[in-house]
């Protein structure tokens, strides 16, 4: 008896820890940031289509800084100026190709980009972290760029070992400052 209660209770404590908060988006299938078929929303304890109904109030709402965690996990392309975004995770597997403007914005409570093991985010167009102040941007996997990277503080981009930055020939301005 104490036994099963304990895994109860395990279980209970992982599913709440490492739970989806209603609220948060994940990319369903390739396609361009701005399109509501790439997305699907965790809402009433499931991930719903975001073009959907069942998606509430979250229907056909493009992700962006003001939402919860964004996670993408296939191919997922920012084709619109000054995107933004908070709590961006680019999974294992999955690529970000920036070809217009992503602005990554900072909450101060959570990691506002990762780029997992696996993962890669292409940077054709602009990446921009001038306005980070509290967490750094952390690179465990590919940061590509033949775009323009602006961050006013260096602290701000921390690549982890193993991550690579990949800086092309038509890249803009410097390798950008980075811990």
């Amino acid at each position: 008896m104490k036994r099963i209660f304990s895994t109860i209770l395990f279980c209970y404590a992982f599913a709440n820890t490492f739970g989806q908060v209603q609220g948060d988006y994940q990319s369903d299938q390739s396609g361009n940031w701005n399109t509501a078929t790439t997305w699907e929303v965790f809402f009433n304890g499931a991930w719903r289509d975001l073009e959907t109904v069942p998606a509430g109030p979250f229907r056909n709402v493009i992700p962006s800084s003001a939402s919860l965690a964004i996670t993408v996990r296939h191919s997922v392309n920012v084709n619109a100026n000054n995107t933004t975004a908070n709590q961006l995770v680019v999974a294992a597997g999955a690529v970000l190709t920036i070809s217009r403007s992503l602005i990554i914005q900072d909450d101060g409570v959570t990691t506002p980009l990762q780029v997992l093991t696996g993962g890669s985010l292409v940077n054709n167009g602009t990446l921009s972290l001038q306005t980070l102040t509290t967490l750094p941007c952390e690179v465990f996997g590919t940061l590509s760029s033949t775009g323009t990277i602006v961050t006013s503080n260096p602290a701000m981009l921390l690549f982890h070992p193993a991550s690579t930055y990949i800086h092309g020939n038509r890249t803009a301005g410097n390798i950008p400052l980075a811990t």
